[in-house]
């Protein structure tokens, strides 16, 4: 009977899918294959636009974030917990760890996009962070430990970190908030969240009019990234209790202008068009927001 029905539908030329639970079960997975390999391919894409395509602007910021992380490069304090939160190809490794080796510090990337971790292994290769002591030197070790992962919801314990690094994340995280609340939540109290972002140009402005407008192409094209985000009120309201250091600037060729009139040379770059203006600096968590609390910290 189920040859003669077989034979009756085929010679028809009709095409029907079968409905019994083992093709149910084939077709969900090969749907998921097909899923896994496409999500794969779009990782290894942005990968390469966040690395190389990135290139330039990195050059460009360099000597604001040697500012910004000389802090934690130069802290007397030792077995720091520190935290990145996207941290991409760890391009901002080098403006602290090479320092920080010998301190027995626990760093721990966390990234969505697993294709691009492969490039931070590199990045912690290509800077010897984790190479042992020559016999005879009493250092404590370096250790590493890069995560696929979600800002939002890290599954860190709580206090967990001294000190959390966030660089052009909060532009494409679906929730400011959400992220700034589980960053409070695995800061320790006192322990400082360094940050770099680009933000909304100033309202009724030409350069803001066009955010405004490019803003959902900008979403599909630079993996859910938005041109037009008040990212500077969102981490005010995050760390109300405690204190925060801020600079607006912008990346000019050839240099970069703060609000304030200061200005960084800056090696040749294009500049930043869209993602223009910029805010960067430290936020220090104040009171603590945990049941149970842990002792203060200072970086």
């Amino acid at each position: 009977l189920q040859g003669g029905r077989r034979a009756m539908l085929l010679g028809t030329g009709l095409m029907m899918p079968c409905s019994c639970a083992a093709c149910a079960e084939e077709a969900e997975a090969a749907s998921a294959r097909s899923r896994s390999f496409l999500a794969r391919q779009y990782d290894k894409a942005q990968a390469a636009a966040l690395s190389d395509g990135m290139a330039d602007y990195e050059r460009g910021v360099a000597p604001m974030k040697r500012r910004l992380f000389g802090g934690l490069a130069g802290s007397p304090r030792e077995n720091l917990s520190i935290v990145e939160l996207g941290i991409g190809s760890a391009p901002n490794l080098q403006y602290f760890a090479p320092m920080r080796r010998g301190k027995g510090d626990l760093i721990t990337g966390i990234d969505s996009n697993a294709e691009i971790l492969d490039r931070a292994r590199d990045t912690i290769a290509s800077l010897r962070l984790l190479e042992q002591a020559e016999e005879g030197q009493l250092e404590q070790p370096m250790r590493v430990n890069l995560v696929v992962g979600d800002a939002e919801r890290t599954g860190l314990p709580d206090s967990f970190a001294d000190a959390v690094i966030a660089t052009l994340v909060l532009c494409s995280v679906e929730s400011q908030d959400a992220v700034l609340r589980e960053i409070r939540r695995i800061l320790k109290p006192g322990g400082k969240f360094y940050f770099v972002e680009h933000v909304a140009a100033g309202a009724g402005t030409p350069l803001r009019l066009a955010q405004d407008i490019l803003n959902p192409l900008q979403r599909v094209v630079a993996g859910g990234c938005n041109l037009n985000r008040d990212t500077a009120s969102a981490i005010s309201r995050a760390f109300a209790d405690g204190d925060i250091t801020q600079y607006r600037w912008d990346l000019l060729p050839g240099k970069i202008l703060f609000d304030n009139g200061f200005a960084l040379s800056a090696p040749e770059s294009s500049g930043a068009s869209l993602i223009s203006p910029h805010i960067s600096g430290e936020a220090t968590a104040g009171e603590c927001i945990l049941t149970r609390c842990p002792p203060r910290v200072t970086i």
